[in-house]
């Protein structure tokens, strides 16, 4: 497809072959709660994203030596060495995973480095000033298990302590 890159085409492929559905399209059914007395939503998928950085051998050990940080706290994996990076394509290397309700809303925060949201503010990385980075997101079923699927099988060089919301996914 036209609209894709290198992240949105691996992001499809690992969901096809893992058999989540993909969307192209948001929707659902919102209801009021008597219980709760406010309106909930029923969305039809959630956003996967990933944000990638293009490294070579030297630049590859200078973020490695200045960011000091292990993948996403929140699973049961850890980058002990630079040597465990895993080049997913053409020197491209996963730097963070994510998820999303609206699409790519959190890569902004990500990007900016806001304060207290649990973004991996990459204006703090000097390396990563000098590298080529790109991002992709996909509409995608059950969004936070894929999630957890990239990080496990995946994993990417940075991560955050805190757990990000998830709402109900009807598919």
């Amino acid at each position: 497809m036209e609209n894709d890159n290198q992240v949105t085409l691996f992001l499809k492929n690992i969901a096809g072959i893992n058999g989540y559905k993909i969307f192209d399209n948001k929707c659902g059914n919102i209801t009021y709660n008597t219980t709760s007395s406010k309106f909930d939503i029923l969305l039809n998928s959630g956003s996967v994203y990933g944000i990638w950085v293009k490294l070579d051998d030297l630049s590859k050990e200078r973020l490695w030596k200045e960011t000091k940080i292990t993948v996403n706290k929140n699973t049961n994996i850890n980058i002990k060495s630079i040597n465990e990076l895993i080049e997913l394509t053409n020197s491209w290397f996963p730097l963070y995973w994510g998820k999303d309700l609206q699409g790519a809303q959190r890569i902004f925060a990500h990007i900016k480095g806001h304060k207290n949201n649990g973004n991996i503010n990459m204006p703090q990385y000097t390396t990563l000033k000098e590298l080529e980075i790109i991002y992709g997101s996909i509409a995608i079923s059950n969004y936070a298990k894929f999630e957890k699927l990239l990080m496990k099988n995946h994993p990417a060089l940075l991560g955050t302590s805190r757990v990000g919301s998830t709402s109900n996914t009807e598919y």
